[in-house]
């Protein structure tokens, strides 16, 4: 864990390979979303919808969520609870939207700095810093992961796992399109990948419901 710590994992400190791997991201950002007219950004983030509309379903539907009863008391009545299985889904949606505002520089409105050659300085919004950078990735893949690790311990299936592994193209296709400075490939791609992903949830815990 010390190692881990160290490296910059978590805290991305000036100097280790973290940050500069983020100050490439953010110079690669800020290049794609350069000329990206705003309406373009908020239709991207108004994907995240479908998270919020799963994360109410989900809060509706968990009384009936089915858990694994070999599970011990106390944890199988966490399994169980509204609020635990709503919570994830709201961990989602919040990660997925401050990576993406930042990504797409909304967040202060103050991150686009056309004039500079830099990709950040310590005048940009604060979650335009690389350690800040990292740590909304770092947080955001932490949520998605737990739509399979959670599930499948509390329901002792992979349900969650097998429809996520569809649409991994999705998002391959997302990131080959940012690879290449298509910004509109990349926003369409992902978008896709989010509206999808929700799917995906949505099918996992639905199907839970009949084992």
């Amino acid at each position: 864990m010390d190692l881990v710590y160290r490296s910059g994992l978590f805290n991305a400190k000036d100097g280790s390979c973290y940050w500069d791997s983020m100050e490439n991201t953010i110079a690669s950002d800020s290049k794609l979303i350069k000329y990206a007219p705003l309406w373009t950004r908020v239709v991207f983030m108004l994907s995240n919808i479908p998270y919020f509309m799963l994360t109410y379903w989900i809060f509706i539907q968990s009384s009936n969520i089915v858990t694994c009863n070999l599970l011990p008391h106390s944890i199988y009545i966490l399994c169980r609870s509204p609020l635990f299985y709503s919570s994830i889904a709201s961990m989602i949606t919040l990660s997925s939207i401050l990576m993406h505002a930042s990504q797409m520089q909304l967040l202060g409105c103050c991150c686009t700095r056309k004039h500079s050659n830099q990709p950040y300085d310590n005048n940009d919004h604060i979650l335009h810093q690389p350690a800040w950078q990292q740590r909304l990735r770092n947080f955001d893949f932490m949520c998605v992961l737990s739509t399979v690790v959670i599930p499948g311990f509390c329901q002792g299936s992979t349900l969650a796992l097998q429809y996520l592994v569809t649409c991994i193209p999705l998002f391959a296709a997302g990131q080959y399109s940012k690879k290449n400075n298509n910004v509109t490939g990349y926003m369409v791609w992902h978008s896709i990948w989010h509206i999808c992903t929700a799917w995906a949830c949505f099918l996992a815990v639905s199907q839970s419901l009949t084992i």
